[in-house]
């Protein structure tokens, strides 16, 4: 049993620090995520392909402020997710090193990062169908689909033969 617990740890730990290895790319390079933000939000693309219906486009955000504030609210929103789940693993690493008697706890605050972690997909993936990204950038799309894939599998995995599924 005590190797599954280092390949949850080693599971969770990686995606805790792939989570903020995303939150420092967007402190060091905004154009990227922002010029991403602001394409989706003006829908500058579905508006510029005449092939493509219009009917989406009433929604469109033609503000930078909108995207420059988005993209602060989501790399805040990372951060606070990527903290929450690296000290959520490594108390379970301490757990299982230390004290086996607290691993349905450090679980539990597993579980609650693993709450923002696949929230943050549903936001991405709801805020950017309300904006019709799948139209010209499916990729992104597809991306978030499979990150809260991954998110699921992480929980089952982690909440296996344990009480921690409450």
């Amino acid at each position: 049993m005590l190797y599954f617990d280092y390949f949850k740890f080693c599971v969770f730990f990686g995606m805790s620090c792939w989570i903020f290895l995303i939150f420092l790319n967007n402190l060091k390079d905004k154009s990227t995520n922002f010029n991403i933000l602001h394409n989706m939000f003006t829908m500058r693309e579905i508006k510029n392909d005449k092939n493509t219906s219009q009917a989406l486009t009433k929604r469109s955000i033609n503000s930078e402020s909108f995207a420059k504030k988005t993209l602060v609210f989501v790399t805040l929103y990372q951060f606070i997710t990527s903290i929450f789940m690296i000290i959520s693993a490594l108390f379970y690493l301490l757990t299982i090193l230390i004290n086996y008697e607290y691993a349905t706890l450090a679980i539990q605050f597993m579980n609650f990062s693993l709450v923002l972690f696949v929230a943050m997909w549903i936001f991405f993936i709801c805020g950017g169908l309300y904006f019709g990204y799948w139209i010209k950038t499916p990729q992104y799309q597809q991306m978030h689909f499979n990150l809260l894939k991954v998110s699921i599998l992480i929980f089952l995995l982690i909440n296996y033969n344990t009480g921690g599924m409450s």
